[in-house]
């Protein structure tokens, strides 16, 4: 069996034609730029010495992007303000949001290499993602091989990206929710990406949970949205004949293919969920992690739900969909 929910523009399969990159941000009246060249939208990494502080003693960060001069003394010193890239526990070089005020969790993290999307093993196809480019120095957006400039909005930034969807990193440590509401609002076609003006969804730097993202939505949209929760077992047994993440991932596929990419929220962490994909008994996740500014293909695990130690023996996933104003009212 195969449940698979298609997102147009990515490709399943090495076999597919690539998607031209440049062609389509042509038609969106975007400038398309080569990895290794500036872009108004790319700052320049430097050096953790720099910023001082915490970031100073950190052996892992490769560079940051300092966004304090934009800042106010009094909204805090400039490392609150900078942008990390961290060399991982798996080696891969990711970028993490700014601390603004986060500072202890926050900092455990950082030295730990923490990811919050999927091993480089778990890794199966990189669509799109935030980078340090060629020459070192230059943190960028790059989908195909090709930087794409941003569209800013407030403290978000926004990155097209091909098959109409859109990748919003979390500007602070707490912003997960409030990117994911803007790119599901922005995959619907609620917000114009043209118009960012029209949403009103705001960087607060602070965690919210379902319900509170549920309201929000409803309030933006004027529509119901809806959550599914499901509950998975990793525990491995010669003799277990659990079903639950069969149960799990093939509904969550069966319902991203009637409603579209769905917000994820696993382990007091929210991504979005854009496909499901069964092939030999095993599921593979496109997601697009706001916290890292990456969109992948992984394989599912019980490392998906890592908050830092031990992969768990179970994990629970709340989704939440939009439905389409047709299907509104249809069951679900």
């Amino acid at each position: 069996m195969t449940a698979r929910a298609s997102v147009p523009g990515y490709s399943s399969s090495d076999d597919e034609e690539p998607i031209d990159t440049r062609a389509w941000l042509a038609r969106l009246s975007l400038e398309p730029t080569p990895q290794a060249e500036k872009s108004p939208e790319q700052k320049t990494l430097v050096p953790a010495s720099t910023i001082g502080g915490f970031y100073a003693t950190c052996s892992n960060i490769v560079g940051l992007v300092d966004h304090s001069k934009s800042k106010l003394p009094s909204q805090g010193p400039a490392q609150w303000f900078a942008e990390p890239y961290i060399r991982a526990k798996d080696g891969v070089v990711r970028r993490f949001p700014e601390i603004r005020g986060q500072f202890g969790h926050f900092a455990e993290q950082i030295k730990n290499g923490l990811i919050y999307d999927a091993p480089a093993r778990l890794t199966t196809k990189r669509f799109a993602g935030l980078e340090v480019t060629g020459d070192g120095k230059t943190p960028a957006f790059v989908a195909n091989g090709t930087s794409i400039p941003a569209i800013k909005f407030g403290h978000f930034s926004v990155y097209p990206m091909p098959g109409n969807r859109f990748m919003v990193p979390q500007p602070g440590f707490k912003d997960c929710s409030a990117a994911c509401e803007l790119m599901l609002l922005l995959d619907h076609g609620k917000v114009n990406p043209g118009d960012l003006s029209s949403s009103k969804v705001y960087a607060s730097n602070s965690a919210r949970d379902t319900r509170t993202v549920m309201y929000s939505i409803k309030l933006a949209t004027g529509l119901e949205p809806f959550q599914v929760t499901h509950e998975l077992s990793y525990k491995s047994s010669l003799f277990s004949k659990d079903k639950s993440r069969k149960v799990a991932w093939r509904d969550l596929a069966t319902k991203i293919e009637q409603h579209g990419p769905c917000i994820l929220s696993k382990g007091g962490h929210m991504l979005m969920l854009d496909n499901v994909r069964e092939s030999k008994g095993k599921f593979f996740l496109s997601i697009r992690d706001p916290f890292h500014g990456t969109s992948l293909e992984i394989q599912e695990s019980a490392e998906f739900f890592n908050s830092g130690n031990k992969a768990p023996d179970h994990g629970q996933v709340e989704a939440i969909f939009l439905p389409s104003e047709a299907g509104a009212s249809s069951t679900r």
